[in-house]
């Protein structure tokens, strides 16, 4: 039993390099709205880990509950850009 072959059409140059020129373009796309949602993220202030704020986030972490949880860390960096000067209590980048 013979199977027949199968020949795909091939290509020109023209198509050739208009594929791979789109494929590249989609890549490029792809990258760059990768990069500057990871840009946006890390220029939001982050706050510098005192020890105190280490103790306050543990105590935060021991809580069972995930809304408590979440709940008592929102309050935490709350209370701790209200209670100074807002460039002193968040780290450089």
């Amino acid at each position: 039993m013979t199977h027949p072959v199968v020949s795909f059409p091939t290509l020109s140059s023209q198509a050739r390099a208009a594929c791979v020129t789109a494929a590249v373009a989609c890549s490029a796309c792809i990258s760059v709205g990768l990069l500057a949602l990871f840009a946006s993220a890390s220029s939001q202030p982050w706050l510098i880990p005192t020890p105190q704020l280490l103790q306050a986030q543990a105590q935060c972490d021991a809580l069972r509950d995930v809304t408590a949880r979440a709940d008592c860390s929102h309050q935490l960096v709350a209370r701790t850009l209200a209670a100074g000067p807002y460039p002193a209590h968040v780290a450089a980048r």
